[in-house]
């Protein structure tokens, strides 16, 4: 196998995507192929990611050639899990980043802790701050 190009591997992760989702995703991006760099800088990414305070899981193997990393068969799609979690937020615009906020409770963000948490004490004051540098 290892003369044809296959060797044993930790598959790579990727969630599930809509095709409605995907398409979306495309078309957003089309529309922004020719941004220049000084565009980019003006806008806000932000993202939030759980971190497990649970002991490490199991670790599957895969058995692919290099190409595969992201074919369907080779990636593990965990969509539940009982670990527990914490969750943070961030953003950056720019060379600008904003402080990381905690999120509390479960590592799920329903629309008020959004709001509560995210949107209000962090994320408005970060796009006053990006709005007057860029």
């Amino acid at each position: 196998m290892q003369k044809m190009g296959y060797h044993k591997r930790v598959p790579r992760k990727k969630f599930h995507v809509s095709p409605e989702n995907k398409e979306k995703r495309v078309a957003w991006c089309l529309a922004r192929l020719h941004w220049t760099k000084e565009e980019w800088k003006r806008v806000i990414w932000t993202d939030e990611s759980s971190f497990s305070t649970a002991s490490f899981r199991h670790r599957p193997w895969v058995i692919r050639k290099v190409d595969e990393e992201y074919h369907p068969d080779c990636i593990d799609k965990n969509f539940h899990s009982d670990r527990k979690s914490k969750m943070i937020w961030g953003a950056f615009c720019g060379t600008t980043k904003s402080a990381l906020i905690y999120i509390p409770g479960k590592a799920k963000i329903d629309s008020i802790t959004c709001v509560k948490t995210v949107l209000e004490p962090a994320l408005l004051p970060f796009w006053h701050r990006c709005c007057e540098e860029y």
